[in-house]
């Protein structure tokens, strides 16, 4: 039995044929789904990360704008 990273043996013009080249590419259109969902979870976690930088780096600059307005002439 294939598994999804092997493709089966579609040679021929018979029914057993079709099935499994219909396989291979419901194999393919699967493997390219698992794949592109994989890659928006990654990008999605990466930009979680940057929003949390950013409130940081917001937090920082208006603390430091805060210490600043204390030494106003």
């Amino acid at each position: 039995m294939a598994s999804c990273e092997e493709a089966s043996a579609d040679h021929g013009y018979d029914e057993l044929s079709d099935l499994a080249r219909a396989s291979n590419k419901m194999a393919a259109k699967l493997k390219d789904s698992y794949t592109s969902v994989k890659h928006l979870q990654r990008e999605i976690t990466g930009r979680k990360r940057g929003k949390k930088s950013k409130k940081s780096d917001c937090s920082k600059t208006s603390h430091e704008i805060t210490e600043m307005s204390r030494f106003t002439w």
